[in-house]
């Protein structure tokens, strides 16, 4: 360790060094906890695969100057991936075994010795052999957080109707003519990743999952639910006027994100307002979609459907504002981070039994939670807000509130804050 390309002085603070695919400055992601371990004192550094923001000062490749070697190679690299995966559209963005830094790549970037190494997102850019090698380099803690569920897998994102990543993504059935991929990923993970002593952050949904895992298992875990800040309150009937909503109608707001995959269960939601239209009586009922990508589907008549498109972050909290409850369909997902928005708005949300709901949605105080995919249900949770009066709506929003505060009176960071580990 004495030749290697950082310099280190004893004494120092904690030191962090966060890793990320991409520099996306969602919450949730790298860029958002490099700032939080800078908020807290912290010696942080960021370093991620592509840059698409000035920002950045670490990358390996610029997605701002799209005319140089790195990029144009990168591009043409995930082209031809997914034309191979062309027979197979939910596939497309599905990883294929190709890392584009290496372990000598990160250290050379760093200016200091890293106590932590966090990682949020790592496929296509850097492989688990990478990581061991950085461990044996720094002799870092890591820290894995499960931004989705890759870390369990041979290539999925999240294992969506299939149990085969229990047993080392053996014939998996997504990927019928390269079979070998999956599998060769996760022999590399079950090579490197038993070595190396890591944390795991993640929701309890995620983590649960991981248990599982063989070569996750005996690795430290924290339940992570982020706190959002919210910079601003809104008066529901003031929120309303900005949308052109009625002040007395029921106001559900829903994402249109990727609304095609099929992952968000857009087409859940969409049966579930079906069944719940028929029991909408004496009181209007108003759909707000924020997003642009809204398929052209027959919604009910009895249900008015306001089309937001895209709004920024404020905008979004506006629209929090505005509704009653807020849908989140997702059949899998880690997150999805608008759960953690709408609650901490101080609005109930109706959700699946997966992701963050599992620690944010309380049955009948801060939301409903249904069983996975059960359109029914889910209705059920629609109807049962429904009628809900306005004193009920506001013990709710009291509700939400203190919930989603209690999880930031212990966060899972204290840890490295206290921690004498080495």
């Amino acid at each position: 360790m004495g030749n290697s390309p950082y310099c280190y002085k004893k004494d120092m603070a904690k030191n962090i060094v966060v890793l990320s695919n991409y520099d996306e400055h969602g919450r949730g992601h790298g860029w958002s906890h490099y700032l939080r371990y800078k908020s807290l004192g912290l010696n942080a550094d960021y370093i991620c695969l592509l840059r698409s923001h000035s920002e950045t000062q670490k990358f390996i490749i610029d997605a701002l100057s799209p005319k140089s070697i790195k990029y144009r190679w990168y591009k043409c690299l995930r082209f031809l991936g997914k034309l191979l995966m062309a027979p197979y559209p939910d596939m497309r963005s599905w990883y294929k075994g190709h890392d584009y830094a290496s372990a000598n790549d990160i250290l050379k970037r760093l200016d200091f010795k890293p106590d932590y190494i966090v990682v949020c997102t790592y496929h296509f850019f850097l492989s688990p052999k990478s990581f061991y090698k950085l461990w044996k380099e720094t002799g870092a803690t890591f820290i894995f957080v499960m931004t989705d569920e890759k870390i369990l897998c041979g290539g999925c994102a999240y294992p969506l109707n299939c149990e085969n990543y229990k047993f080392g993504c053996r014939n998996c059935p997504k990927y019928p003519y390269a079979k070998f991929i999956p599998r060769y990923i996760v022999k590399q993970k079950e090579k490197y990743f038993s070595k190396i002593p890591f944390h795991i952050l993640g929701s309890r949904f995620d983590l649960q999952r991981a248990e599982s895992i063989p070569y996750l298992k005996g690795k430290k875990t924290h339940t992570s639910v982020s706190v959002p800040e919210i910079p601003f309150v809104l008066k529901k009937t003031e929120a309303r006027k900005k949308f052109g909503v009625d002040k007395d109608h029921f106001v559900m707001l829903c994402g249109a994100v990727g609304v095609d995959n099929p992952v968000k269960g857009f087409n859940e939601m969409y049966e579930s307002l079906k069944v719940f239209s028929k029991c909408v009586d004496k009181r209007n009922v108003t759909l707000l979609i924020a997003g642009k990508s809204v398929p052209n589907v027959e919604w009910p008549k009895n249900i008015n459907v306001v089309q937001t498109g895209f709004l920024d972050l404020n905008g979004l909290f506006t629209a929090y504002y505005a509704c009653d409850v807020f849908l989140s369909p997702s059949i899998l997902d880690s997150g999805p981070y608008m759960v953690n928005y709408s609650i901490a708005c101080g609005r109930p949300v109706i959700s699946f039994e997966m992701g963050v709901a599992i620690d944010l949605v309380i049955n009948k105080k801060t939301g409903w939670r249904a069983e996975l995919k059960n359109i029914e249900q889910f209705a059920e949770g629609i109807r049962f807000f429904y009628k809900y009066s306005n004193q009920q709506f506001e013990e709710a929003d009291k509700l939400c509130k203190e919930h989603i505060k209690s999880f930031s009176l212990n966060p899972w960071y204290n840890f490295m804050l206290d921690s004498n580990e080495e």
